[in-house]
């Protein structure tokens, strides 16, 4: 997670004369899949790298989980914005079972 947006780094030192590069890192989304603790059997939680460090707590329902639910191409996850869940699924997909 990083509130800074990519930042375009350029200059005749960088072998990658046009690539974008993350800003700084301020702190760590996690969603937890959990049927024994979670009524809709997933939580998301946000860690701060700023301040002191708090207890975790799910964040409430309406701030993730219903958008979560809507978008999230296969179950509450957007595996639809990242190629390597996408091609991680399709391995184990393929892959025969023991």
């Amino acid at each position: 997670m990083t509130n800074s947006p990519a930042s375009k780094k350029q200059g005749p030192d960088l072998i990658n004369k046009h690539g974008h590069f993350a800003g700084k890192s301020t702190g760590l989304e996690v969603s937890v899949k959990d049927t024994q603790h979670f009524p809709e059997s997933w939580a998301y939680f946000l860690f701060s790298t700023a301040g002191p460090r708090k207890p975790a707590r799910a964040l409430p329902q309406s701030l993730c989980y219903d958008c979560h639910a809507e978008h999230g191409e296969v179950d509450n996850v957007f595996t639809q914005f990242y190629s390597v869940l996408g091609d991680a699924r399709a391995k184990a997909s393929a892959s025969p079972k023991p």
